[in-house]
C-alpha cells in the first residue's frame, strides 16, 4: 500500500481544499486562451458553482464579476 509522508499529505490536502478561484490563479491563469478553453470545455462546471461567488460573498462583488466575465469571454 502507498503511504504519504507528512509533507505529501499536507500538499494533497491543500490541493484538494482549493477553491476554483485558487485553482485558476495557480494553474490556469498563465495558460494560453486555447489551453484555458480546452480546460473549460472538459470541465464546464468550473467556476460555476456556489464556491465561485455565492458562499464567498462574491456574487455581488463588482471586481470579481468583471474578472469572471473576462475569463468567460476569453474562453468562448
Amino acid at each position: 500500500m502507498f503511504e504519504l509522508n507528512e509533507e505529501q499529505r499536507k500538499r494533497l490536502l491543500d490541493f484538494c481544499g482549493m477553491t476554483d478561484l485558487e485553482f485558476y490563479e495557480r494553474y490556469l491563469a498563465d495558460l494560453t486562451l486555447e489551453e484555458q478553453a480546452a480546460f473549460m470545455d472538459e470541465f464546464p462546471e468550473f467556476l460555476s458553482g456556489e464556491e465561485a461567488g455565492e458562499d464567498m460573498g462574491l456574487k455581488d462583488d463588482e471586481l470579481f464579476q468583471r474578472v469572471l466575465e473576462t475569463i468567460k469571454r476569453g474562453v468562448n
